[in-house]
């Protein structure tokens, strides 16, 4: 069994603390005996990127205009890239993480519900209300409209070899894919 894999090509943010949220935000959404999502799950690459390397062009369609100078991503097949402030600090992690969570979150709903298809409930940057796409897209972008975060801890290890607790506000998927067989009547069935 290989291991998820993750790429940093930023120079300054604390990347052990990064890893160890963004592995603490995905395993905390499986549940224990979900073995062949684990294996799944093994399979992505999650890319940080400063975002200064992001591209300016390719996003093209959307209905407003996206700032590429704030922290941003996109999620595809068996791959996330996420554009952050390269830039070390408490409030800086908080402001990317959220970002970090976003993209995460598409990835987890791909692994759960790769083939369902569902109506937005809100309007977003890509499409109106009512317009159906895959459900691992319009319910991440539902819910970011909505609100629905959840408050994760992560520990950092400072300089003096103390730790601290820091609390990260994350996108809140983990109804969806924490227990395995239970009546989820909010999920559309597969296409």
């Amino acid at each position: 069994m290989s291991t998820i894999n993750i790429v940093f090509t930023t120079q300054s943010i604390d990347k052990k603390l990064y890893e160890k949220a963004i592995l603490n935000y995905i395993t905390g959404h499986f549940y224990h005996a979900d073995f062949e999502k684990y294996v799944e799950m093994n399979e992505w690459t999650i890319e940080v990127k400063p975002v200064e390397d992001a591209p300016t062009t390719g996003l093209e369609g959307g209905t407003g205009t996206l700032n590429f100078g704030i922290p941003h991503g996109v999620t595809g097949q068996r791959i996330v890239t996420v554009y952050v402030n390269d830039i070390d600090g408490d409030l800086f992690f908080l402001q990317n993480f959220r970002t970090i969570s976003h993209e995460l979150a598409h990835m987890l709903l791909i692994i759960f519900y790769p083939d369902h298809r569902a109506k937005r409930r809100h309007p977003d940057f890509w499409a109106d209300a009512g317009d159906e796409a895959n459900f691992y897209t319009t319910e991440v972008h539902d819910r970011e409209f909505e609100g629905r975060v959840r408050t994760m801890h992560v520990w950092k290890t400072l300089n003096n070899g103390g730790k601290t607790r820091i609390p990260l506000s994350v996108l809140d998927v983990i109804d969806l894919t924490d227990e395995p067989d239970i009546d989820r009547p909010n999920i559309p069935p597969p296409a």
